[in-house]
């Protein structure tokens, strides 16, 4: 089979794509949105995290509140929509000036979810629209 130039140096194998690949627009990541839940140091009946519109295992983003006495620790659990067969790679960033001080970060991952945690401890009785975080995953297969 003869591909087109544009194709040229690219293969596929079993679903793998092999060779040099450009993109000139954007890439999106499609799918099902990941679940959410307040994680164990968010505190006493904090309310649930709400997943951004158009979010997926792949990248998106989420808002979250604190109960009441949240201590430094998970703030979030999010379990995947579709499970990796890998740990994949996660990028995490705060999404608003409330979030940045909390210093977000990934405290555990596998490849049926992460945990979004805070080095230092949020303020009480947040509304679940106050801190914000957006994440990318990538390097894994479903």
């Amino acid at each position: 089979m003869t591909c087109p130039s544009s194709f040229q140096g690219l293969a596929l194998s079993g679903g793998t794509l092999t060779g040099p690949l450009v993109v000139t627009g954007h890439i999106s990541a499609a799918g099902t949105a990941p679940g959410m839940a307040a994680g164990a140091n968010a505190g006493t009946t904090p309310p649930a995290p709400v997943v951004g519109t158009g979010s997926s295992d792949g990248a998106g983003n989420a808002t979250f509140g604190t109960g009441t006495t949240p201590a430094a620790g998970a703030m979030v659990a999010v379990t995947f929509a579709t499970a990796y067969t890998n740990t994949p790679g996660i990028s995490l960033d705060p999404s608003n000036a409330a979030t940045e001080p909390l210093g977000l970060y990934i405290s555990a991952a596998s490849g049926s979810g992460f945990t979004v945690s805070a080095a230092t401890a949020p303020s009480a009785s947040q509304a679940n629209t106050t801190y914000a975080f957006s994440y990318v995953t990538e390097g894994a297969t479903h």
